[in-house]
């Protein structure tokens, strides 16, 4: 009897410990593929993802330390939230860097270099944000202490407004770019406003009536332009699509809009530095190695995304992409490629001499500054 009674408990004690291991399994498995699909996300996915776990969240008020008089501290309190500090908790997370690094210029945590206004805080985290709608602007004086001028823009287009953009409200007043800050979300074919809000004391969803809006938008994703696509760089291990920093590709879509006669066709867009090593090594020792950089001593402004090379389809301009050759131009010829410069500068690209199909989207200063380098 006793054999037995003992038996049965070692029994139940295998079961138990069998049953216990494969919960924590499953537990452990889910929780990976939660990870995972967390990893997989977009930014814009992430943004929505990450402020919805805010939501019924506390507001509070002047939730910073430092002014003018008082040393700045670096404050991260995300139990309680004001409307501002709730999107640098979002964009933070989103992009996985510290707080400081989206509330500060520069990631220097004083009281001069915190982003006191909505427009300061997109253009000092412009490697995460653009200004995408331009519909009308206006320039403020900030500061008249410290004068700051500022060009404010804005539409009241909701249409125009994706899912996650960060909105400000549009101050008339002359010192305030913005009354308000909240998160665009896209739900039952309707815009609603995710921020933190005074009246109810909490994070909140609320339906978004038509008004005049400043809106920011995260661009670090690289995607491919909707323009015909022949990519000539794929023998060196390149890139199978055009892709580019959705800024650049925003305005890769304009110039075409600008050309509705005829259709852009890309030779080569985002080249990553690796790409550009493979292409510079295999061109050792021949004459063409000349017409491209050296990896070791620069980096292409393809490399972060923001360069393209093109042509108009059907179009003679003279010359094969990448032929430094001189010729003696037709007119027609000169036209093309005045042509292809117009609807490009028109859209904000910047050409170069040398080469008829290359265009840059900001000077180099401004890429580096604004982008990543693309491994």
């Amino acid at each position: 009897m006793k054999v037995m009674l003992v038996f049965l408990i070692a029994l139940v004690l295998i079961i138990f410990i069998l049953f216990n291991f494969n919960y924590s399994f499953e537990v452990q498995k889910e929780t990976t593929q939660q990870e995972l699909s967390i990893q997989e996300l977009s930014i814009a996915d992430k943004i929505i993802d990450i402020s919805e776990k805010y939501l019924g969240t506390k507001y509070k008020a002047n939730a910073l330390i430092g002014d003018k008089n008082t040393p700045e501290e670096l404050v991260i309190s995300k139990d309680k939230v004001d409307c501002f500090t709730f999107l640098d908790y979002v964009l933070a997370e989103a992009f996985e860097k510290p707080v400081q690094d989206i509330r500060y210029k520069n990631s220097q945590i004083s009281f001069q270099t915190r982003n006191h206004y909505f427009t300061q805080w997109i253009n000092n985290n412009q490697k995460f944000l653009f200004n995408p709608i331009r519909d009308k602007c206006a320039i403020k004086n900030f500061d008249k202490a410290n004068p700051e001028i500022a060009k404010v823009c804005w539409t009241d287009d909701l249409s125009k407004l994706e899912n996650s953009d960060f909105a400000g409200f549009y101050s008339e007043k002359e010192d305030l770019d913005v009354s308000h800050v909240g998160i665009i979300v896209l739900k039952d074919n309707e815009v609603w406003l995710r921020n933190a809000s005074s009246k109810t004391g909490r994070v909140i969803d609320e339906k978004l009536e038509p008004r005049k809006l400043v809106v920011a938008r995260a661009f670090k994703e690289l995607v491919e332009p909707k323009i015909k696509i022949d990519l000539q760089y794929i023998k060196y291990g390149g890139l199978d699509k055009c892709l580019l920093q959705k800024e650049v590709a925003l305005m890769l879509e304009q110039a075409q809009e600008y050309l509705p006669d005829h259709k852009l066709v890309a030779y080569d867009c985002a080249r990553p530095i690796s790409v550009q090593k493979k292409i510079w090594d295999s061109l050792e020792n021949k004459p063409e190695q000349k017409l491209f950089i050296n990896p070791e001593k620069s980096v292409s402004l393809h490399s972060y995304g923001a360069a393209v090379d093109l042509t108009i389809e059907n179009l003679d301009m003279g010359s094969e992409f990448d032929s430094f050759d001189s010729l003696n131009l037709t007119s027609e010829q000169i036209t093309n490629r005045n042509l292809l410069n117009s609807v490009m500068q028109k859209a904000g690209f910047a050409g170069i001499k040398s080469e008829w199909w290359h265009f840059e989207a900001f000077s180099p200063e401004t890429i580096r500054e604004k982008y990543e380098i693309i491994e």
